[in-house]
């Protein structure tokens, strides 16, 4: 969920292999999510897509916990029916659903040392594809099953070949992607040549 809560977004020009990895030849984009405030802030927002029916909900909390302990949690949540209109089926693909929830702790013991503790967690589903044929005067061969035809033969009647939103390939797949994700990150910071 790297784009929750974003608090700055770098970029930095190349090669950057000591710091994020040899292949970072060409330079790199460091995105970091925002900290902790030594005051309160709250915040929430909601959008809705009318055309294919997407709605995401996102917010944040964030303040001191005590003098030496600073809090944030945010969260983020979307959902929507998708785009392609499965004439077979009669649903809308590909279905996506997401949530996030990602709380993060300050301690600054002394001036000089901050210790952050970031943990994370969420989930990426999606069912149905993605695809439609928009090129029927191609050919698919697959030689190792001996297929050799014009895709105009394999393909439903119904399909027409032009980006429409309309979808009959792979009508009866309906394949899906469920992903979950947790992190936690513990960083510490000390001011060097502090007096």
């Amino acid at each position: 969920t790297p784009f929750l809560d974003v608090g700055m977004v770098e970029v930095l020009r190349g090669p950057q292999g000591t710091l994020f990895g040899k292949n970072t030849i060409a330079g790199a984009i460091n995105i970091r999510t925002e900290r902790p405030t030594d005051e309160f802030e709250a915040e929430v927002r909601a959008s809705y897509e009318i055309e294919y029916g997407a709605t995401e909900y996102e917010g944040f909390v964030s303040g001191p916990l005590t003098d030496t302990l600073l809090g944030r949690v945010a969260a983020r949540y979307s959902e929507a029916d998708g785009y392609l209109d499965n004439k077979i089926l009669g649903e809308d693909e590909a279905e996506r659903e997401d949530g996030a929830l990602r709380g993060t702790l300050l301690w600054m013991p002394t001036d000089e040392l901050e210790v952050t503790l970031k943990g994370e967690t969420g989930y990426y589903d999606v069912t149905g594809r993605m695809v439609q044929v928009s090129n029927l005067n191609g050919v698919c061969q697959v030689p190792a099953f001996g297929i050799n035809q014009p895709l105009v033969d394999l393909a439903d009647p119904r399909e027409d070949g032009k980006i429409d939103d309309d979808k009959t390939a792979d009508a009866f797949d309906r394949e899906s992607t469920d992903t979950d994700n947790d992190n936690v990150v513990l960083t510490l910071e000390r001011a060097l040549g502090a007096p």
